[in-house]
């Protein structure tokens, strides 16, 4: 659209419409990483899938009525923050099931995770181009855990997730950690497992970021800076990802731009 970095839109021959050198920066994401051990109870993903489809048919019981994320908890994990002035760096997912690289890996027996999930996010990545055709998909670089903190807080929430699960009464339905193993417990070894082991929890948010700055996309009504008629409703114009689930806060975003557009049309 030519909207967006002189330099970036300069470099595939695209001509810049709206000088906005913000349009693409400040990627920011919630990175999860399993800890995964033995249950002794029957896991979510072993039951069997007839009688699983059978129960949520006859009363919307069972498996499929589970958002396999049935329990969650906020932490201070990273040494140095203070609970009192600090927001938390980890929110915790717990799942009675194996939960590796968004479910797409598995293992025979029955498991439950707890996922310490980065939510004090650091490190910024961003979104370029990687041609002036428009069909063709973006070149995303989340820089993922270039910032020092982001990987202390998870290697913290690990050794966190670890404590969660020796402990009642979760510790009376366990058997052996099986990821990252019970021989991991060097910081270096943690560290291998976060980075091997890390992944999206699905919320980027950031790169068409609301303010007031010169980096900014948006104003304060969502509405494109130096354009008419073009507003951002979704999570990108977040200038930083907020410490949970960005669910609501996107469809508060959704309702904030409809109210604003109407506005500018006069509309009640």
């Amino acid at each position: 659209s030519g909207a967006g970095p002189h330099a970036e839109l300069h470099r595939h021959g695209i001509g810049t419409q709206l000088e906005l050198p913000g349009v693409g920066g400040g990627l920011q994401d919630h990175l999860a990483v399993p800890v995964i051990t033995r249950s002794r109870l029957t896991s979510l993903d072993r039951v069997p899938q007839a009688e699983a489809l059978a129960r949520y048919l006859w009363d919307r019981s069972g498996p499929l009525s589970s958002n396999v994320a049935e329990a969650s908890a906020f932490s201070h994990a990273r040494p140095g923050l203070d609970a009192r002035t600090d927001d938390p760096d980890i929110q915790f997912h717990f799942g009675p099931a194996y939960f590796r690289d968004h479910g797409a890996k598995t293992e025979p027996g029955n498991h439950f995770t707890v996922g310490p999930v980065l939510v004090d996010t650091h490190s910024r990545g961003r979104i370029t181009l990687a041609s002036a055709d428009p069909q063709a998909a973006p070149v995303i670089d989340p820089a993922y855990l270039s910032d020092e903190r982001d990987v202390q807080s998870l290697i913290a929430g690990v050794r966190q997730a670890r404590d969660i699960a020796a402990s009642a009464p979760l510790s009376g339905l366990r058997g052996a950690e099986v990821l990252p193993g019970e021989g991991v417990r060097t910081d270096a070894g943690l560290r291998r497992h976060v980075q091997q082991e890390c992944a999206t929890l699905y919320p980027p948010v950031g790169t068409a970021a609301l303010g007031d700055g010169p980096d900014a996309v948006v104003d304060r009504q969502l509405a494109l800076r130096g354009a008419r008629g073009l507003w951002v409703a979704d999570a990108s114009v977040m200038p930083r990802i907020i410490h949970a689930n960005t669910n609501a806060t996107s469809m508060m975003i959704g309702g904030r731009a409809a109210r604003f557009l109407l506005d500018d049309l006069g509309r009640p």
